[in-house]
């Protein structure tokens, strides 16, 4: 089943934040979250760890063994910047709408729902960083 939502994530220099992100979008009341979402991380050339010494591979693949949700990595070798980030994520994002997500951000429950909630209802395109794909 093609994903609904595309979830895309850039990330540079913010590992000790990305966890804590990633379970918020992770964490939520809608069902089948897992088959109407994917995450796609890109991790923009950070060689930074969070405290626990963990790179952005490695918080990704702890956090990919807890959920049923799939998560793209995507990893550059050099730092390449917001727009090229995201550029990547959208070459592999395969949802109908996109939703760009800052790895320091939180997604609450409540918004979390709204969101997956409000997409299918043709909420007004680039509102929250929400944008549909073009056909």
């Amino acid at each position: 089943m093609k994903p609904y939502v595309s979830i895309c994530i850039p990330v540079f220099k913010t590992e000790e934040l990305l966890e804590e992100a990633l379970q918020s979008v992770l964490q939520n009341d809608v069902e089948h979250v897992s088959k109407i979402v994917e995450v796609i991380i890109v991790n923009d050339g950070s060689t930074s760890t969070n405290l626990q010494g963990l790179s952005c591979k490695q918080i990704v693949k702890k956090i990919k063994k807890n959920t049923k949700i799939k998560i793209n990595y995507i990893e550059h070798s050099q730092n390449m910047g917001l727009v090229e980030a995201r550029r990547s994520a959208l070459y592999v994002a395969k949802g109908e709408y996109i939703f760009f997500f800052d790895s320091d951000d939180v997604l609450t429950l409540t918004r979390a729902s709204y969101l997956w909630r409000a997409v299918p209802f043709n909420i007004q395109e680039g509102m929250c960083n929400i944008f549909a794909r073009a056909n």
